[in-house]
């Protein structure tokens, strides 16, 4: 989307949870710009995303920014880490009318 224009970021980092990004801001070099959000949850001294917020601003003529899209990342609290996954959840089981062909 913004391939072809020259950005900077600024990222803000906190120490108190292994200086993780709490937040990004992305500048455009057409005044636009993306601020991104994160809130944390500790797992057992890792911090992992809880909540992400991506939001995108666009300069409007007049030079006032105006947000024209936002992104929000939940993330659940009811997974494990490091669980066994056995192999044949990774099995395809393909239909009889397909063709095999080696």
């Amino acid at each position: 989307f913004y391939t072809d224009l020259e950005s900077y970021k600024t990222y803000w980092f906190v120490p108190e949870i292994m200086y993780r990004p709490v937040k990004i801001e992305e500048s455009y070099s057409d005044g636009s710009k993306v601020i991104t959000s994160i809130e944390y949850k500790n797992y057992g001294n890792i911090y992992f995303p809880k909540y992400i917020l991506s939001e995108r601003y666009r300069r409007k003529s007049y030079g006032e920014l105006e947000l024209s899209s936002k992104k929000e990342l939940i993330i659940q609290d009811d997974w494990e880490l490091n669980i066994d996954l056995p192999d044949s959840l990774f099995e395809i089981q393909f239909p009889s009318c397909l063709l095999q062909i080696f």
